[in-house]
């Protein structure tokens, strides 16, 4: 099973391990987190042929362009800083009851460790 998850780990690219993961934390699809990460760097959106052009080429082992790039990094430094707010990079908890509040709040807390927890046992298993 160690094996296993070694040689995962060492095949997945950089890229798609960034892009997963930010897609992990901010609770959206890796589409979405292209389609972000373009409005962000060019200030607007850009219809989804454009983005599925860029994503068809990552989904078939290009690297991600750089745009991508730089937000998956910004995710992951605010993550890391510990001062992680999806609504920073435009997702908003969906509006309803309290008790929906803090269902969706606790569930981005569940994904944070379980990102946190991928990311030290990728790097247990290549300090090994």
């Amino acid at each position: 099973m160690l094996k296993l998850l070694r040689r995962i780990v060492r095949e997945v690219p950089a890229d798609v391990r960034d892009v997963v993961n930010t897609s992990v934390l901010l609770e959206v699809s890796e589409f979405d987190v292209f389609r972000i990460a373009y409005a962000r760097w060019y200030g607007q959106s850009a219809h989804d042929k454009l983005i599925e052009r860029h994503f068809v080429h990552y989904m078939f082992g290009k690297p991600a362009p750089f745009w991508v790039r730089h937000f998956t990094r910004q995710v992951e430094r605010r993550w890391s800083e510990g001062c992680f707010d999806p609504t920073e990079f435009g997702i908003s908890p969906p509006q309803a009851s309290a008790a929906d509040s803090l269902v969706w709040e606790h569930r981005s807390q569940v994904m944070v460790v379980a990102v946190l927890l991928i990311s030290v046992a990728a790097t247990l298993i290549q300090a090994v």
